[in-house]
């Protein structure tokens, strides 16, 4: 019986044959029309050698509004981004486990006016030294699936891409499934900037971090 699926084939085969390089793969539903990633990176956020934080940041740019009755259409409104990253998994060669560890946080942005130069934000995920320990993770995520949200509607996919052109529909559609089935393992390990500790808050560029939403607690 295959364990694993399309994507799974697929991506062990990429593994193998091809250098992972600074950009890391991105399948995005995110509309040309509405909101733009213009940046990814990962870094070391602390470098202790019992303590290695991964920080990764997204530029984000506001194109246009998609809400008819926005308040103001120089301005998109309640933008969820969702996050989900797939690493290598260190533990794959054993017959129970998966080739992948997914892990997936979000963040609400409260207001993004639309337009390049200084209106773009930066927002902010992060993943723990202990978990970077606890599953010898790299700097940077070979794989990740992202998805926005302007206003509680949804955007459509565009620029689907992984490390060789881009992901196919089976790749998405195996992606996603393993992601599901795989995600509750690994909940609350990956960070939004607006659950981690004010020390590693501080590591950021703070005049390009934009307001966010934030559930009360009850």
């Amino acid at each position: 019986m295959n364990m694993f699926t399309p994507f799974q084939l697929r991506q062990l085969i990429v593994f193998l044959s091809v250098f992972i390089a600074e950009s890391f793969a991105i399948a995005a539903t995110t509309a040309p029309s509405a909101v733009k990633v213009t940046q990814n990176k990962f870094e070391d956020c602390f470098n202790f050698a019992t303590n290695k934080w991964i920080q990764w940041e997204l530029e984000l740019e506001g194109v246009s509004n998609p809400d008819e009755t926005a308040l103001n259409k120089k301005f998109l409104t309640n933008i969820m981004v969702e996050a989900t990253l797939a690493y290598k998994n260190p533990d794959q060669q054993t017959s129970k486990t998966t080739p992948f560890v997914f892990f997936r946080s979000q963040l609400t942005v409260s207001a993004l006016e639309i337009g390049s130069g200084q209106k773009k934000r930066k927002v902010y995920f992060f993943m723990p030294g202990d978990v970077v320990e606890m599953f010898r993770l790299d700097r940077k995520a070979p794989y990740g699936l992202l998805r926005f949200k302007v206003g509680g509607k949804e955007l459509p996919f565009d620029a689907k891409r992984d490390l060789q052109g881009k992901l196919t529909e089976v790749d998405l559609k195996g992606f996603e499934a393993d992601a599901e089935a795989n995600i509750k393992k690994t909940e609350g390990m990956l960070l939004p900037i607006t659950d981690v500790p004010w020390y590693v808050m501080d590591k950021v560029d703070q005049k390009l971090v934009p307001s966010f939403i934030t559930e009360k607690k009850k």
